[in-house]
């Protein structure tokens, strides 16, 4: 069995003001703010897979 890799990038900073602005609409949405990103995409794709989680979060600055 081959042994696949996955990598995944995240940008932390636009998933989160995205969930604040789908609770403007619908507040179920806020139950999204706590997710487990990490734990997600071990369980999308479990087993013999080797997986790289990145989660970048950045304030943007004004100039």
């Amino acid at each position: 069995m081959d042994n696949k890799r996955v990598t995944f990038y995240v940008d932390g900073f636009n998933f989160y003001y995205e969930l604040k602005r789908k609770k403007q609409v619908d507040r179920s949405w806020q139950r999204f703010y706590w997710i487990d990103v990490v734990k997600l995409f071990e369980q999308l794709f479990e087993g013999p897979t080797s997986k790289e989680i990145f989660i970048f979060a950045r304030h943007l600055m004004k100039h």
